[in-house]
């Protein structure tokens, strides 16, 4: 797991809305959830399905890498080739100032406001969403913390691959992603 959010940290993009960067820097894995400018890969790695305990039928993980204060506005989640039947799984991890995955359980990581109603963003703890919440979080994280990493499970109806702009694949020799082997996300 730790091989994976070392390489979330530095490929994850921020998207451009309305001309500018987002606060925040993303990534797929699975099937296409937002759009082509985001780096991806294109299966939910089972490293990261293991880790949070996401049943297999979850084939997408749209990933937002946060810094303290940063905040996703309202919105509600798309549902184009989601199987909105099923829930949203979002669960979030601290990452120290090091890049280490901190492992405790109560670290409040933010607040997310779901339906109006304001829950705490606790470090491995899962949230569960219906497509039509509209929702929104903050990042408020402790000085030693560095990010917090989001993983928003979801269904898709089709097993589609779809072209995207950027794909990156692992390298198990250098544990970082190049083009000649796919074998850290397997």
């Amino acid at each position: 797991m730790q091989q994976i959010i070392d390489m979330l940290i530095i490929k994850s993009k921020p998207k451009l809305f309305r001309g500018k960067p987002t606060n925040r820097k993303m990534f797929n894995f699975g099937t296409k959830y937002y759009d082509d400018s985001i780096p991806y890969y294109d299966v939910v790695p089972m490293a990261l399905k293991d880790y949070f305990d996401i049943d297999n039928k979850y084939n997408n993980c749209f990933v937002n890498v946060y810094k303290n204060n940063d905040l996703i506005g309202i919105h509600k989640d798309k549902i184009e080739n989601m199987d909105t039947t099923q829930n949203i799984i979002s669960v979030s991890i601290g990452v120290d100032k090091n890049g280490i995955i901190q492992d405790i359980k109560d670290l409040k990581l933010g607040w997310m406001e779901i339906n109006n109603k304001k829950v705490n963003i606790y470090n491995k703890t899962k949230i569960y969403l219906d497509y039509d919440s509209p929702h929104r979080a903050k990042t408020k994280i402790s000085d030693d913390i560095l990010y917090r990493i989001n993983f928003t499970f979801r269904v898709s109806k089709t097993l589609l691959k779809f072209r995207f702009q950027t794909r990156y694949d692992a390298c198990e020799g250098c544990n970082m992603l190049c083009e000649d082997c796919e074998s850290l996300l397997r």
